[in-house]
């Protein structure tokens, strides 16, 4: 009699590999995804600061101090006192670099004191009482 031949793997067993690498899939993407997001916020809030600092550069160059920024734009106008940059929008800094907003739900706030200079309010929707303020509010 003929033995048979018993190498490889059971369809039970291939079943039961696939089904635990889909559930390690299925853990991994919505933790993918949260990292992600926080990236894209610590990218804005990075520009965020380059940006409040060719404001206070810009300010403290001119004399007396300016409503407008001239160093920079968003979106083609000039940045100015209680303008916002919402989610998508575009920034020129000072040396010519082109930020856009990557967050779905970060907003800048403008302030400016003509005496006293920028300031600028950083919010994230998400965490909505977690927002960062830097100079002049």
């Amino acid at each position: 009699m003929k033995k048979l031949n018993k190498k490889g793997f059971t369809l039970a067993e291939l079943l039961i590999v696939v089904a635990i690498i889909a559930v390690l899939v299925a853990i991994s993407i919505p933790i993918f995804s949260a990292q992600l997001h926080k990236a894209r916020r610590a990218t804005d809030e990075a520009n965020a600061r380059s940006l409040y600092a060719n404001l206070q550069a810009d300010y403290l160059s001119e004399s007396g101090g300016t409503t407008t920024y001239s160093g920079a734009s968003w979106d083609s106008t000039n940045l100015a006192d209680g303008k916002t940059i919402t989610s998508g929008g575009t920034f020129k800094l000072s040396d010519g670099e082109v930020v856009k907003l990557q967050d779905s739900d970060v907003t800048i706030t403008l302030h400016l004191d003509a005496d006293n200079g920028w300031g600028m309010e950083f919010q994230c929707a998400e965490f909505d009482d977690a927002s960062i303020k830097w100079g002049v509010q």
